[in-house]
Formats: structure tokens, sequence, C-alpha cells
């Protein structure tokens, strides 16, 4: 048996999912039939969930992937929910 019990390999690929995650939110944002797409915000809050609970609150990675979110605070239509996903994790952003 593997002495780290997988924890590595499920590091690894919560890694890649949040980074396949954003990407994708990217791709539809540089996208012109997409670029205001109400899936950008779901793909970039799902990236910085699965940062969240992999890599913790206080990880600049986190951060990083945090500011995705945080940009939709701008706007009304998204306000509530960037400001639900704070709430969430306690994050004083």
């Amino acid at each position: 048996m593997n002495a780290n019990n997988g924890i590595v390999e499920f590091h690894q690929d919560g890694l890649q999912l949040a980074y396949d995650l954003r990407q994708a939110a990217m791709a539809l944002g540089y996208s012109r039939a997409h670029e205001c797409s109400n899936d950008i915000y779901w793909l970039l809050q799902a990236a910085a969930t699965v940062m969240f609970l992999l890599v913790g609150l206080q990880s600049a990675v986190f951060r990083e992937y945090l500011e995705g979110v945080l940009y939709y605070r701008n706007f009304e239509s998204t306000r509530d929910r960037a400001n639900a996903f704070l709430a969430y994790t306690k994050c004083d952003a």
C-alpha cells in the first residue's frame, strides 16, 4: 500500500480540476458568442470552491481563484451570489 494513501493524487487531481474549471470560464469569456454567459461565474465559483476545500482560506492559491469570484460583486446580477460565496468561506475579502 502506498504510504500517502492517495493523498498526493487526490491533491493533484483537485488542482487539475480547479485549473480546468477556471480555463473553461476563461474560454467562455473570450468567446464572442458566450462572453456574457452566466456559466462563467459558476465555473469560477466552482474552481474557487475546489481550491477552498483543497488548500484552505489562507492559501495564496485560493486567494488567486477568489479574485475571479470577487470580480462579479461589481454586477447586480451576480453580487448576491458572490457575497453568498464569501459568507460560505467566511472570507473577509
